[in-house]
């Protein structure tokens, strides 16, 4: 079977489709059989709301105002997918957008055929220190253009792709999963291309996206919710990237908690693959804690924190910590599914009250905080501001101003724990 292949990336304005966020930036790349690029789609998108400061950063908002909405170009992504195999990395979460897109167009899309690049390293590297486009190509020895966008990121994917039909020695679409033709022209709603793509002449940085707030036992409900017999999940690091973003700042909003559903869901995910899911989130964070041989009272703190967010049980926490404990000490590299540190250089941050953990045998104030976080390449800002990447919050409960002025802003708002092991240090 000869078919065509539609490298597929977005960036959007958050998390949830379904409530306001929406895409800002599409990139399809139109491959052959054999992976050359036949043509190249990249556009802005005006997503007629608000932007996050780490979006017009790179952007600069009047550059959004003369972008096309997604109905001025519709028409052209529905020429560069239709009759072709999307391939995407975190498949299944692009399409949520992009169905989204066109619904509040009043269309329906047809049944397409992708293909996961996630799951596709998987199958290269089985246990990928992280599973962000950036870290998986560096661990398959491949070139990352650098620069956050849609079309550095599609042609990245494109390369992982490109890879993986190498080194899995795949003979046939099938051993890809691929047994029919994909929905071609005609079973696509009727939008004509309209040519209206829009690229600045000038680009400015580089940044990613927010999360908010809620109760501990928002997942537990998801785990309650997602029913059915058990089946074997073909892949879990599509479900765990979104939980990755989501618990930064150590809350599950309800907005976050159907998120999550909604993925779940789309991934065939039954209560028993959520709960594996959870649990290897778990091992990872003690597999981080781990790394210089003890776990802190301060990361046992925020590790009892996250057990209660993912409702796992004490004795399933105890043993992932014995686990984990052994892993450690036979193969002492830690996973690095947090923000590693080069992506931190240049970015801002900001913090809301002084420090609470104890690093480098004290409590540090903000000043002392402030100067760890320069000496690790960041920009310290000492007032909540439209350009401001990160928002570390030591005090949840006096810090409600702030908190609630950040995510409006669509400040990335983190806890203090997750801010110090994001630069390297532990807290003690």
């Amino acid at each position: 079977m000869s078919l065509e292949f539609a490298v597929f990336d977005a960036e959007t304005t958050g998390f949830f489709p379904e409530k306001s966020d929406r895409l800002v930036e599409v990139a399809i790349l139109r491959l052959d059989t054999r992976g050359k690029i036949l043509r190249t789609f990249h556009s802005l998108i005006n997503p007629d709301r608000p932007l996050p400061p780490s979006r017009s950063r790179k952007w600069t908002d009047a550059d959004f105002e003369q972008a096309p909405t997604f109905q001025n170009i519709a028409g052209d992504v529905i020429d560069f997918l239709a009759g072709a195999v999307l391939v995407s990395h975190n498949v299944v979460f692009d399409l949520l957008f992009v169905k989204e897109e066109f619904k509040r167009l009043e269309h329906t899309l047809p049944v397409l055929s992708s293909i996961c690049t996630l799951e596709l390293a998987r199958r290269l590297v089985p246990e990928p220190k992280s599973r962000r486009l950036p870290d998986v190509c560096h661990e398959l020895g491949l070139t990352y253009g650098g620069a956050r966008s849609a079309l550095e990121e599609a042609k990245a994917t494109r390369l992982v792709f490109l890879q993986a039909l190498k080194q899995l020695k795949i003979q046939s679409v099938k051993d890809l999963g691929i047994t029919s033709q994909p929905p071609g022209k005609d079973l696509w709603p009727e939008i004509t291309p309209m040519g209206k793509s829009f690229l600045p002449t000038a680009q400015v940085d580089d940044t990613p996206a927010p999360a908010p707030a809620s109760t501990p036992d928002s997942m537990q409900n998801l785990v309650e919710r997602a029913k059915g017999k058990h089946q074997d999940s073909v892949n879990l690091d599509q479900y765990l990237i979104l939980l990755d973003q989501i618990l930064e700042d150590r809350i599950i909003t309800d907005d976050e908690s159907a998120a999550m559903t909604k993925l779940a869901q789309e991934l065939n995910l039954f209560s028993r693959e959520i709960e594996r899911a959870h649990k290897a989130y778990m091992k990872e964070l003690f597999l981080a804690a781990w790394r210089d041989g003890k776990i802190t009272a301060g990361e046992k703190q925020d590790l009892e924190l996250v057990r209660k967010l993912l409702s796992i049980s004490f004795p399933d926490y105890a043993e992932l910590m014995q686990t984990a404990k052994k892993e450690a000490e036979s193969s002492p590299e830690p996973a690095d599914f947090i923000i590693s540190r080069e992506k931190i250089q240049g970015m801002s941050v900001c913090f809301a009250g002084p420090p609470l953990c104890k690093v480098r045998g004290m409590v540090p104030s903000e000043l002392f905080a402030q100067s760890i976080a320069a000496e690790n390449g960041m920009t310290v800002f000492t007032q909540l501001s439209s350009e401001l990447d990160f928002l570390v919050v030591p005090d949840r409960e006096n810090s409600t101003e702030d908190l609630e002025e950040a995510q409006e802003m669509g400040i990335r708002i983190l806890a203090e724990p997750v801010f110090w092991r994001m630069i390297g240090i532990d807290i003690q």
